[in-house]
């Protein structure tokens, strides 16, 4: 896919999940979110709403935050020199890391990470080769490397891990050019597997906390999103909200 294609695809994604995005929880009751009282930036707070304290303030932004499972760190995105980066930092601010120096990633978009089940990699969207492609990778945050798990031409964004850490789900066209299905991986890169296949775009998938079903942001037939639901093989596709008139994305279970 031509460079200019890949930014074009991605820049819409960015757009489609702004800095507004589902606030991400962990099990100790935070919840890590991004607002923008100058620019957009990662706070945390009780999930009560209340201890709502800043844990970047940079002059540029910052958004996507996933809190660990433990509650210990956040893993976000920070726009530096014009590109998206993946960071790790404490859940009070301190001890920020750029993953892609500390990996050697090669410099480009990388988005939407989301933690392992078990605290000990991060998967996320980035350039990981050259050519302009953005893939699902997972970082090994103790080994501190990179697997490739969609080492292909296509554009693969916002991988989420199943319950259990065997799969990951993720928004890619590899079969349909300029659009955007959902598929399915393994974590080690085997089995891809594509779920949806409707026209236009189905993408941002969830998993249910049970691993039996996925939620995910489709455009049925017009340019409004719609949450739809299905079975985590990719039957029994159901639009859960139905609305014509506004914009449902960016589920969350």
């Amino acid at each position: 896919m031509r460079p200019a294609a890949v930014i074009g695809l991605v820049a819409a994604a960015v757009l489609a999940a702004s800095a507004s995005a589902a606030p991400r929880a962990a099990l100790p009751g935070l919840v890590a979110y991004a607002t923008e009282p100058h620019q957009s930036e990662i706070w945390v707070a009780a999930a009560n709403g209340k201890d709502a304290r800043r844990v970047t303030n940079d002059a540029a932004p910052n958004r996507w935050p996933a809190l660990s499972p433990d509650g210990s760190q956040i893993a976000f995105a920070a726009k530096r020199n014009g590109w998206w980066q993946i960071f790790v930092v404490n859940a009070d601010g301190s001890g920020r890391t750029n993953i892609a120096q500390e990996g050697s990633l090669p410099w480009g978009f990388e988005g939407y990470p989301d933690w392992s089940p078990d605290g000990t990699k991060l998967a996320f969207s980035a350039v990981a080769r050259g050519g302009g492609a953005v893939d699902v990778v997972v970082y090994d945050l103790a080994a501190k490397t990179f697997t490739d798990l969609t080492p292909d031409d296509s554009n693969d964004l916002r991988p989420r891990w199943s319950p259990d850490g065997t799969k990951l789900a993720y928004g890619g066209n590899a079969d349909h050019p300029g659009e955007l299905d959902v598929y399915v991986v393994n974590a080690d890169g085997s089995g891809i597997k594509r779920i949806t296949s409707a026209p236009g775009w189905q993408f941002e998938p969830t998993w249910s906390p049970d691993g039996k079903r996925i939620a995910y942001t489709s455009f049925p037939g017009s340019n409004k999103g719609d949450i739809f639901v299905m079975d985590a093989d990719g039957s029994h596709q159901r639009d859960i909200t139905n609305t014509l008139q506004i914009d449902d994305t960016q589920p969350t279970w």
